[in-house]
């Protein structure tokens, strides 16, 4: 199942459980994710992960540059901006993205029905906060995040290279 579970990052895993492998990781107990049957329950317990980092993946420092650095209308240009924001990220943020972002782009090619699209709104806010978070902010930048996200995924090859 893995990769191929239909709805696969959207769907959310047994509450519970989630719960109970959170506790183990806190606690620096062995965690068996093999042994866990459901691929919903280990796709939450990530997007957990990324969501209640102190600071986000994509850092609040550089949120503001990669907002600019995304142009609507111009894919190849977006791409080129993006990269150079992404080579300012610390080491240990560039490795975990790299990981992140061959997994979402495996699941994009897997046969689960989760689109790039679909895969970008669903990690996007895990990634990205700014230290100004207000309703309006988020309204207004949620979908330049999600594509930015998106961009990742589908140019896995170019901005994996960076990092």
């Amino acid at each position: 199942m893995g990769l191929n579970a239909e709805g696969l990052f959207r769907l959310s895993g047994n509450r519970e459980r989630v719960e109970h492998l959170q506790k183990m990781y806190d606690l620096g107990e062995p965690v068996d994710l093999e042994a866990e049957k459901d691929p919903h329950v280990i796709s939450s317990l990530l997007k957990g992960y990324f969501r209640e980092l102190p600071e986000p993946l994509l850092t609040t420092d550089l949120y503001s540059e990669f907002i600019n650095a995304y142009d609507k209308d111009d894919r190849q240009k977006s791409t080129k901006q993006l990269v150079e924001v992404l080579k300012k990220l610390p080491q240990p943020n560039k490795i975990l993205l790299k990981f992140l972002i061959t997994l979402l782009a495996s699941a994009a090619r897997a046969n689960n029905l989760m689109t790039s699209a679909n895969l970008a709104i669903c990690f996007a806010p895990n990634l990205f906060r700014s230290d100004m978070e207000s309703p309006d902010l988020i309204l207004t930048h949620s979908p330049i995040y999600n594509s930015i996200v998106r961009l990742f995924i589908d140019e896995a090859d170019v901005i994996l290279l960076v990092l």
